[in-house]
């Protein structure tokens, strides 16, 4: 399945990048500099209940939206940076939505290629390896009795050759890549909710097991030495959502300190100097800057609405 987006501009990646698509509305102005300078990360509108995928120029501050009117949002970058896997809500002839499927933005011409094509699960969370063969990502099925088994599974970048990696009742979700391709790090589901740890396995699925005792999702830094660990709290929003704070550990999940209060799902930056990360505020989740030593606190994001889910554009090698 293919749909067109309209597209400005697009110079290749590594050089300058200028990003403008629209979904069924009008064009979004263009946006143009270097690729190591964006971020894609999600935004939910709570007044239409949707999702969207938008650019954030953390040097200069600048905003664009990347898709306009669709339910897709978390963002993967390819590493040349010029594609982008999302977990992306189709519409039904019927009006609603069916589940959450993986596609792929190609930035040069703005096609939306979809790569899964199940209607009995829902795969969700992408992340391309660092390889840029396989994306990895988290799969379920949404209505069966509770043995259904969700897990992490692994495909063709280019679609096909899904293969299951873990088995979980409770679910297996946020599946992020160490920089050599080998490990993936993931977060596994307990019986109770919100309870959660964070596990590792090598990347065929093997040597499963558990890293960090409550604990969500994790980023490996660049260089692959060290994790951001968003760590449960036992604390809770107005919603009821878990509240997390923001480690840093050492790649086997040891020596662990303390980063920053109320922050989780962080990424890095491409040279490992700053660390954008989600933080819960009066309601809303926005982005927020940080360095590694701590220092450097700022506010990217503000508004009405919620920003989720950063990945920081990789630079072309």
């Amino acid at each position: 399945m293919h749909a067109r987006l309209a597209l400005l501009v697009f110079a290749a990646a590594g050089a300058a990048v200028g990003l403008a698509f629209s979904f069924g509305g009008s064009v979004s102005s263009a946006a143009t500099a270097s690729s190591s300078s964006w971020i894609g990360y999600s935004e939910d509108s709570s007044s239409t209940f949707t999702h969207g995928v938008r650019l954030l120029n953390v040097n200069t501050g600048a905003h664009r939206l990347l898709a306009r009117n669709q339910s897709m949002h978390m963002p993967s970058w390819s590493p040349d940076g010029k594609r982008m896997a999302v977990e992306y809500h189709g519409w039904l002839q019927s009006g609603g939505r069916d589940p959450a499927q993986i596609s792929v933005i190609r930035l040069r011409d703005g096609r939306i290629h979809r790569i899964t094509h199940s209607w009995a699960h829902v795969y969700e969370q992408p992340a391309w390896s660092p390889d840029g063969r396989q994306i990895a990502f988290s799969g379920s099925q949404p209505y069966c009795d509770p043995n259904c088994q969700g897990g992490i599974w692994l495909m063709n970048a280019s679609g096909g050759n899904e293969q299951q990696l873990t088995q979980n009742e409770s679910g297996d979700y946020c599946a992020r890549w160490s920089p050599d391709g080998r490990q993936i790090a993931f977060v596994r589901y307990g019986e109770a909710w919100p309870a959660r740890d964070l596990w590792l396995m090598q990347s065929d699925g093997t040597r499963q097991h558990l890293l960090v005792r409550g604990a969500s999702c994790a980023a490996w830094s660049p260089d692959g030495t060290q994790l951001a660990i968003s760590q449960m709290t036992g604390r809770s929003t107005g919603c009821g959502c878990a509240l997390t704070d923001l480690y840093l550990a050492d790649s086997g999940g040891a020596h662990s300190r303390l980063l920053i209060r109320n922050g989780g799902s962080a990424t890095w930056s491409p040279n490992g100097k700053r660390i954008v990360f989600v933080r819960w505020q009066r309601g809303k989740t926005h982005l927020w800057l940080i360095r590694p030593d701590g220092t450097g606190l700022r506010q990217l994001t503000h508004g009405r609405n919620s920003q989720a889910a950063p990945a920081w554009q990789p630079i072309a090698k």
